[in-house]
């Protein structure tokens, strides 16, 4: 019995140990968790603490850089402007915060007053020079326009100022040679086709004007020239008098030109010379031709060289042969001396040109698909190589031999004379 108790006080010490430990695990466990949410709320307490200082610290720094801002534009301006006050925000004089903003405030709005100021001078000042530019692009026609009728009577064949047009010959080709006239009824304005001068570029203008196609800007080039022929605005097309005679003489006539010289050697290699895998149903044979007449070497090349082409001209004016449009005569396919041209446009300063057409027909008023019309799209483009191609046309022409080149010449001197362009006096000597 001693025994049995005595095992019953030790069990039952074992079970006290056991529930302490226990409810001591537990304590820890406990206290571990509630110190480690504690820990975690610190941080992130301290994390949004942080947070919120460097966004003050942000807010602070834009504020310190948009006053520097707003200070150097206002010592600018008050070095330029004296009637503008600049006011030193510094650490020792700077105000208080409201009222910094309000005079930051005003600052601005003198700032905002001084600059439509300027804007409003600046757009004047951009219409005075456009006036001033219109002003000279007027006089420069006046010369242009007394050079022509002084080319006219100093022609070795002189054609009377007081010749009329033939208007009959718009409606049957038999009663006599005509220019290829285009014209656009909505804007009262023709033009001459002179080929490589740009004349493409002023067929998209009309079929724009007239609005035929769409987007004329995105048609291939031979059909550009195929919808100005098949539309309305060829006036061979025409079948009345009265309207045939309504447009020449009443319609703003325009025609356009180029260094005589320049525009044979462009002619020649757009349409004559070689070219690798290329061929033009027209033109090609042509050229085929050209070279198996007038050739003088047993080379095996099919197509004419430059100098072929010069011979081939030589040969056609002496039989008085009429000339394909695209080297023919500006007296001969335009007839200025009969047709009054109230525009007399060169390709050398088509951009120029083509500016103040524009404003003439007020084209810059009338908008297609966001954009205004343009005469000659890429003008800028065409008067860089106008004005690049005089070193091509030197190499080219010089060389032909000079007597070819002296008779060339005498052949074109009528459009030289008649548009007053200098000789080509270093392709002469």
């Amino acid at each position: 019995m001693k025994q049995f108790s005595m095992l019953r006080k030790r069990e039952g010490s074992t079970l006290i140990v056991g529930v302490c430990i226990f409810v001591l695990g537990y304590l820890y466990y406990a206290g571990v968790l509630l110190s480690t949410n504690i820990v975690r709320d610190m941080i992130v307490r301290s994390n949004q603490l942080d947070v919120r200082n460097k966004e003050q610290d942000l807010s602070l720094r834009a504020t310190e850089h948009q006053d520097s801002n707003i200070q150097r534009h206002l010592s600018k301006k008050s070095e330029t402007s004296p009637s503008i006050i600049s006011t030193t925000f510094s650490s020792t004089n700077a105000p208080t915060t409201p009222n910094r903003y309000i005079e930051c405030k005003e600052d601005l709005e003198a700032l905002k007053q001084e600059y439509a100021n300027n804007s409003y001078k600046m757009k004047e000042e951009i219409e005075e020079q456009f006036e001033m530019f219109i002003g000279s692009m007027s006089a420069t026609q006046i010369e242009r326009q007394k050079i022509v009728i002084n080319g006219c009577e100093g022609v070795k064949k002189p054609i009377s100022l007081n010749a009329q047009p033939n208007y009959e010959s718009f409606l049957n080709i038999s009663l006599g040679r005509h220019p290829t006239i285009y014209y656009s009824s909505k804007y009262n304005v023709m033009f001459c086709e002179v080929a490589k001068v740009g004349c493409t570029q002023f067929k998209l203008a009309l079929l724009e004007m007239e609005n035929i196609v769409r987007d004329p800007y995105k048609l291939e080039h031979e059909d550009i020239h195929a919808a100005a022929y098949d539309s309305r605005t060829m006036l061979e097309h025409v079948n009345n008098l009265t309207k045939i005679k309504e447009v020449i003489d009443t319609y703003f006539k325009i025609m356009i030109v180029r260094e005589p010289f320049q525009r044979l050697l462009s002619a020649y290699n757009d349409k004559l010379a070689p070219k690798k895998d290329f061929y033009h149903p027209k033109y090609t044979p042509i050229s085929e031709y050209i070279r198996e007449k007038f050739h003088r070497s047993n080379t095996t090349q099919k197509m004419a060289t430059f100098e072929n082409f010069i011979d081939f001209l030589l040969d056609q004016n002496q039989k008085g042969k009429t000339l394909d449009l695209h080297w023919d005569l500006y007296t001969r396919a335009c007839d200025p001396c009969v047709y009054k041209y109230d525009y007399i446009a060169r390709l050398e300063t088509i951009e120029k040109d083509a500016r103040y057409l524009e404003e003439k027909l007020g084209l810059n008023k009338e908008l297609r698909q966001y954009k205004p019309i343009t005469l000659f799209h890429g003008a800028s483009d065409n008067s860089i190589k106008a004005q690049t191609s005089y070193e091509k046309t030197k190499i080219a022409y010089n060389m032909i031999p000079k007597y070819k080149r002296l008779k060339l010449f005498e052949m074109y001197k009528p459009d030289y004379d008649i548009f007053g362009y200098p000789y080509p006096a270093n392709l002469l000597q």
